[in-house]
């Protein structure tokens, strides 16, 4: 559901620049829990808020006063983002960029549907055509069979005249 939303109101790029913050690192050390242990029981839409990030996360203590702990917690921010950077060959992400990700998927809806529509009409022609070919058959039938009944009729009458054929 998070992922989903983050997706819809920033595009699918969005996840190569996500870095996921915990906040109260200080009530886990309290807890004697690290952030691992904290995510084994966390549910399935963080989980794959992280996966999705290539697990890039990073956990800050909300109360420290101690300027080496919070030092450490900027780098490791700082070296999150420096990750970022590479792995999106440091181009920022910018409307530009959101606006032409929600163009191509309004082109691919677009084709999708373009896609069905001629799926759709492709079927109603051939249903159509086949339709026409029971009823060219229907009427082919029905002239054969006024001409068979012509023809039949036409001996008769020539039989009855007796302008038939006599075989010796």
């Amino acid at each position: 559901m998070v992922l989903s939303t983050l997706e819809v109101l920033f595009g699918s790029k969005i996840v190569d620049y996500l870095i996921v913050v915990f906040t109260g690192g200080d009530e886990l050390t309290e807890d004697e829990e690290t952030i691992d242990n904290y995510l084994d029981g966390c549910p399935e839409f963080l989980m794959k808020l992280l996966v999705a990030c290539d697990k890039r996360q990073v956990v800050f203590d909300n109360k420290t006063k101690d300027d080496a702990t919070k030092k450490k917690q900027n780098q490791e921010l700082l070296k999150l983002v420096e990750m970022v950077r590479k792995h999106t060959n440091n181009i920022p992400y910018t409307e530009a960029m959101y606006l032409k990700i929600k163009m191509e998927k309004n082109i691919r809806i677009f084709t999708d549907a373009q896609e069905k529509i001629f799926a759709q009409r492709d079927l109603a022609e051939e249903k159509l055509h086949e339709a026409d070919e029971r009823r060219h058959r229907a009427e082919m039938n029905d002239v054969l069979a006024q001409l068979d009944n012509q023809h039949r009729a036409e001996m008769e009458a020539q039989m009855a005249k007796g302008h038939g054929c006599n075989i010796l």
